[in-house]
């Protein structure tokens, strides 16, 4: 039976805690960049990126991504009030 997706998630969060701090000479970007390959992976996903929330602005920013569209993600700003991310944010 497949693991749960919120068993999932706590797998990602302690791998990157316990990588964070082995990787983080090579910087933050690195960081965020093999956390979401490795979540691509975990979730045998065509894609998986990563979206920091700027409070005062109230959006998020895709800072980085991988597989299919990847390129066109980065960068790209969404109010919080918008889409699955923006629900996540504001749903807690």
């Amino acid at each position: 039976m497949p693991e749960r997706p919120e068993r999932l998630l706590e797998q990602v969060a302690a791998l990157a805690a316990d990588l964070g701090p082995a990787l983080a000479p090579v910087g933050q970007l690195e960081l965020l960049r093999s956390i979401t390959a490795a979540a691509r992976e975990l979730f045998d996903a065509a894609a998986c990126s990563l979206a920091l929330l700027d409070e005062a602005q109230e959006t998020l920013t895709f800072h980085v991504a991988s597989g299919a569209g990847a390129q066109e993600v980065v960068g790209q700003r969404v109010p919080v009030d918008r889409g699955i991310a923006g629900w996540v944010v504001s749903s807690g």
